[in-house]
This record gives structure tokens, C-alpha cells and sequence, in this order.
């Protein structure tokens, strides 16, 4: 944040990309079941029954942004393919202000993230995990 905030003028926006809450949560849910040092067992609902779902508290995420560049400054911006069509560099960009966009070619999609798996193989890690 320290670096972002060095590079923008006063009174710009400063871009904060968040999930939402259900999409972070199946991400990380997800990624957690498939995780070897994890390997978790339980189901969704019972994961989030029995435990702390602190990092889907979005003004614990907001207020350090806005302590640093200030309310107004702060944008907040759905992150994820379906809210961003013209990628999230574009978007990003746009929201500064600039008009004119680098042509970058897309990275391939390995590179993009970390491939979630569907809810049936998901479901069939997760009965097989100890």
C-alpha cells in the first residue's frame, strides 16, 4: 500500500479489488480442501459452523485504505472475471483515470491462478482426505 500511495497524486483513487464474500469463501474453502498440509475434511457448512471466518470481515480489509488515502479516495471494485470484462489491469488503469492502455498479452490461463476444482471432485478430495 506504502508504494501505491507514493506513486498516486492527492485526491486520486486509490483501487481496492475484493471477492465477495460467498465467492471468497468457496475459494478459500476450496483451496483448503485441496491444500496437503491442510487436507480438510469437514464439509462447507461444518468448516463454517466451527470456525472463525475473520478474512470475510470486508471493513477490516477497507479501513487501512481508507486510514491511508481516505474514504473518498477509496474505490472498491469487484474482483473476478464476471465483474471485470475488460480485464483487471484495464479496470485498474480506468480507475486512475488513464485512457490509453500497454497492449500486454494475456498470460495463459496456468498462470492466472490456481485452478479451482468443481463441487463434485471437490466433494470427492474432501471425503478422501483423512
Amino acid at each position: 500500500m506504502y508504494k501505491l500511495q507514493s506513486m498516486l497524486a492527492p485526491g486520486r483513487p486509490a483501487p481496492l479489488y475484493l471477492r465477495s464474500p460467498d465467492s471468497y469463501m468457496e475459494s478459500f474453502y476450496n483451496q483448503f480442501v485441496k491444500d496437503f498440509g491442510i487436507r480438510e475434511s469437514r464439509t462447507i457448512e461444518g468448516y463454517i459452523a466451527e470456525q472463525p471466518l475473520f478474512f470475510l470481515e470486508t471493513m477490516n480489509l477497507l479501513r487501512p485504505w481508507e486510514e491511508m488515502f481516505g474514504t473518498d479516495a477509496v474505490r472498491l471494485r469487484l474482483f473476478g472475471r464476471e465483474h471485470l470484462q475488460s480485464g483487471i489491469l484495464q479496470d485498474f488503469l480506468e480507475t486512475l483515470g488513464c485512457t490509453r492502455f500497454p497492449e500486454l498479452r494475456p498470460p495463459d490461463d496456468s498462470v492466472l491462478h490456481k485452478v479451482s476444482l468443481p463441487p463434485d471432485a471437490l466433494e470427492y478430495l474432501r471425503l478422501s482426505n483423512p
